[in-house]
Protein backbone atom coordinates (compact mmCIF):
# COMPACT_ATOMS: atom_id res chain seq x y z
CA UNK A 1 0.00 0.00 0.00
CA UNK A 2 1.62 3.58 -0.69
CA UNK A 3 -1.39 5.46 -1.31
CA UNK A 4 -0.46 8.78 0.97
CA UNK A 5 -4.22 8.73 2.33
CA UNK A 6 -4.74 5.20 3.08
CA UNK A 7 -1.18 5.18 4.66
CA UNK A 8 -2.47 8.18 6.83
CA UNK A 9 -5.75 6.75 7.70
CA UNK A 10 -4.14 3.78 8.49
CA UNK A 11 -1.99 5.55 10.92
CA UNK A 12 -5.49 6.92 12.24
CA UNK A 13 -6.93 3.79 12.75
CA UNK A 14 -4.09 2.37 14.77
CA UNK A 15 -3.94 5.25 16.92
CA UNK A 16 -7.56 4.82 17.82
CA UNK A 17 -7.17 1.09 18.65
CA UNK A 18 -4.18 1.90 20.78
CA UNK A 19 -6.26 4.45 22.53
CA UNK A 20 -8.84 2.00 23.45
CA UNK A 21 -6.25 -0.75 24.13
CA UNK A 22 -4.74 2.12 26.48
CA UNK A 23 -8.22 2.75 28.42
CA UNK A 24 -8.80 -1.44 28.72
CA UNK A 25 -5.55 -1.92 30.66
CA UNK A 26 -6.20 0.79 32.93
CA UNK A 27 -9.43 -0.73 33.61
CA UNK A 28 -7.67 -4.32 34.34
CA UNK A 29 -4.40 -2.68 35.47
CA UNK A 30 -5.03 0.90 37.39
CA UNK A 31 -1.81 1.03 39.14
CA UNK A 32 0.82 3.32 37.56
CA UNK A 33 4.26 3.42 38.07
CA UNK A 34 7.06 4.06 35.52
CA UNK A 35 7.60 0.21 34.60
CA UNK A 36 3.23 -0.80 34.74
CA UNK A 37 1.45 -2.03 31.86
CA UNK A 38 -0.05 0.96 31.57
CA UNK A 39 3.34 3.02 31.19
CA UNK A 40 4.41 1.16 28.77
CA UNK A 41 1.16 1.09 27.16
CA UNK A 42 1.09 4.92 26.62
CA UNK A 43 5.12 4.81 25.80
CA UNK A 44 4.48 3.09 22.84
CA UNK A 45 1.29 5.18 22.36
CA UNK A 46 3.46 8.40 22.25
CA UNK A 47 5.61 7.21 20.15
CA UNK A 48 3.18 6.09 17.37
CA UNK A 49 1.37 10.03 17.28
CA UNK A 50 4.87 11.39 17.37
CA UNK A 51 6.29 9.66 14.45
CA UNK A 52 2.95 10.27 12.56
CA UNK A 53 2.81 13.83 13.36
CA UNK A 54 6.33 14.28 12.07
CA UNK A 55 5.39 12.27 9.15
CA UNK A 56 2.60 14.25 8.10
CA UNK A 57 4.32 17.44 8.93
CA UNK A 58 7.33 16.26 6.75
CA UNK A 59 5.17 14.62 4.02
CA UNK A 60 2.03 15.79 3.80
CA UNK A 61 1.13 19.41 4.33
CA UNK A 62 2.70 21.27 1.66
CA UNK A 63 1.83 18.43 -0.63
CA UNK A 64 -1.75 18.70 0.67
CA UNK A 65 -2.83 22.17 1.42
CA UNK A 66 -1.09 24.11 -1.21
CA UNK A 67 0.56 27.44 -0.64
CA UNK A 68 -2.00 29.89 -1.45
CA UNK A 69 -4.03 31.19 1.94
CA UNK A 70 -6.47 28.59 3.07
CA UNK A 71 -3.46 26.02 2.56
CA UNK A 72 -1.55 28.93 5.43
CA UNK A 73 -4.41 28.53 7.02
CA UNK A 74 -4.85 24.54 6.77
CA UNK A 75 -1.06 24.03 7.76
CA UNK A 76 -1.12 26.84 10.89
CA UNK A 77 -3.95 24.98 12.55
CA UNK A 78 -2.29 21.58 12.10
CA UNK A 79 0.92 23.23 13.76
CA UNK A 80 -0.98 24.65 16.74
CA UNK A 81 -2.44 21.34 16.84
CA UNK A 82 0.79 19.51 16.80
CA UNK A 83 2.50 22.01 19.01
CA UNK A 84 -0.48 21.00 22.02
CA UNK A 85 -0.13 17.34 21.35
CA UNK A 86 3.61 17.55 22.25
CA UNK A 87 3.40 19.56 24.78
CA UNK A 88 0.94 17.38 26.36
CA UNK A 89 3.22 14.57 25.66
CA UNK A 90 5.53 16.05 27.29
CA UNK A 91 3.91 16.71 30.49
CA UNK A 92 2.74 13.33 30.51
CA UNK A 93 6.36 11.85 30.50
CA UNK A 94 6.88 14.06 33.66
CA UNK A 95 4.06 12.58 35.83
CA UNK A 96 3.60 9.22 37.19
CA UNK A 97 1.27 6.85 35.02
CA UNK A 98 -2.08 6.41 36.24
CA UNK A 99 -1.64 10.18 38.41
CA UNK A 100 -4.89 12.46 37.85
CA UNK A 101 -2.39 15.13 36.22
CA UNK A 102 -0.80 12.18 34.19
CA UNK A 103 -4.03 11.20 33.24
CA UNK A 104 -5.13 15.11 32.03
CA UNK A 105 -1.83 15.48 29.82
CA UNK A 106 -2.45 11.69 27.76
CA UNK A 107 -6.42 13.03 27.66
CA UNK A 108 -5.24 16.60 26.33
CA UNK A 109 -3.37 14.67 23.67
CA UNK A 110 -5.76 11.95 22.76
CA UNK A 111 -8.28 14.53 22.34
CA UNK A 112 -6.54 17.24 19.92
CA UNK A 113 -5.42 14.05 18.56
CA UNK A 114 -9.32 12.97 17.35
CA UNK A 115 -10.18 16.62 16.87
CA UNK A 116 -6.71 16.92 14.09
CA UNK A 117 -7.85 13.52 12.85
CA UNK A 118 -11.53 14.13 12.34
CA UNK A 119 -10.92 17.71 10.83
CA UNK A 120 -8.46 15.82 8.21
CA UNK A 121 -10.58 12.91 7.29
CA UNK A 122 -13.35 15.44 6.34
CA UNK A 123 -11.19 17.85 4.81
CA UNK A 124 -7.92 17.60 3.29
CA UNK A 125 -7.55 14.13 3.17
CA UNK A 126 -10.99 13.70 1.31
CA UNK A 127 -10.01 16.55 -1.20
CA UNK A 128 -6.85 14.82 -1.69
CA UNK A 129 -8.22 11.24 -2.59
CA UNK A 130 -10.40 12.83 -5.25
CA UNK A 131 -8.22 15.22 -6.40
CA UNK A 132 -4.88 14.24 -6.65
CA UNK A 133 -3.43 11.94 -9.41
CA UNK A 134 -2.84 8.13 -8.11
CA UNK A 135 1.00 8.12 -8.98
CA UNK A 136 1.24 11.23 -6.76
CA UNK A 137 -0.03 9.82 -4.14
CA UNK A 138 1.75 7.13 -4.51
CA UNK A 139 4.80 8.89 -5.21
CA UNK A 140 4.10 10.64 -1.25
CA UNK A 141 3.24 7.33 0.22
CA UNK A 142 6.68 6.14 -0.78
CA UNK A 143 8.21 8.91 0.58
CA UNK A 144 6.12 8.52 4.02
CA UNK A 145 7.42 5.14 4.30
CA UNK A 146 11.03 5.70 3.53
CA UNK A 147 10.43 8.78 6.40
CA UNK A 148 8.58 6.32 9.22
CA UNK A 149 11.35 3.69 8.38
CA UNK A 150 14.02 5.77 8.97
CA UNK A 151 13.17 7.30 12.01
CA UNK A 152 12.68 3.69 13.55
CA UNK A 153 15.70 3.07 12.07
CA UNK A 154 17.35 5.36 13.86
CA UNK A 155 15.56 4.92 17.24
CA UNK A 156 16.20 1.42 17.27
CA UNK A 157 19.24 0.55 19.74
CA UNK A 158 22.40 -0.52 17.51
CA UNK A 159 23.47 -4.25 17.66
CA UNK A 160 23.07 -7.00 15.48
CA UNK A 161 19.84 -8.18 16.55
CA UNK A 162 18.71 -4.79 16.05
CA UNK A 163 17.40 -4.86 12.71
CA UNK A 164 13.78 -4.00 11.77
CA UNK A 165 11.35 -5.35 9.57
CA UNK A 166 10.13 -2.84 7.21
CA UNK A 167 6.87 -4.96 6.72
CA UNK A 168 5.37 -5.59 9.97
CA UNK A 169 8.25 -2.75 11.47
CA UNK A 170 9.02 -5.01 14.58
CA UNK A 171 12.42 -6.17 15.55
CA UNK A 172 13.36 -8.76 13.20
CA UNK A 173 16.85 -10.39 15.15
CA UNK A 174 19.60 -11.71 12.95
CA UNK A 175 18.67 -15.53 13.46
CA UNK A 176 15.24 -15.06 12.11
CA UNK A 177 15.03 -15.55 8.53
CA UNK A 178 14.99 -12.27 6.73
CA UNK A 179 15.81 -11.26 3.30
CA UNK A 180 17.76 -8.01 2.83
CA UNK A 181 15.84 -4.64 1.11
CA UNK A 182 17.58 -1.86 -0.75
CA UNK A 183 18.52 0.22 2.75
CA UNK A 184 21.08 0.06 5.14
CA UNK A 185 19.71 -2.77 7.87
CA UNK A 186 16.25 -2.84 6.22
CA UNK A 187 14.96 -6.08 5.84
CA UNK A 188 11.69 -7.95 5.19
CA UNK A 189 11.24 -10.73 7.37
CA UNK A 190 9.61 -13.68 6.08
CA UNK A 191 7.01 -14.55 8.46
CA UNK A 192 3.48 -15.69 7.42
CA UNK A 193 2.04 -12.24 8.29
CA UNK A 194 4.42 -10.57 6.12
CA UNK A 195 4.59 -12.25 3.12
CA UNK A 196 0.31 -12.21 3.11
CA UNK A 197 0.90 -8.35 3.61
CA UNK A 198 3.51 -8.27 0.48
CA UNK A 199 1.04 -10.03 -1.57
CA UNK A 200 -1.57 -8.58 -0.97
CA UNK A 201 -3.28 -11.21 1.35
CA UNK A 202 -3.16 -14.06 -0.98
Amino acid sequence: MTDITELVLGDHRRIRQLREALHDTARSAPGGGPGGALARMWHGLAGVIELHLSAEQEICWLPMCGTGPRGREQIAAAAADAADITAAIGEARLQPAGSPIWWRAVNDALATCATQFGREEDGILADFARHAARPTRDQLGRQWLAFTAARRLDETPAGPDSTVCQTCRQPVPERHHHVPDTGPRAVRCTCRACARARTGGR
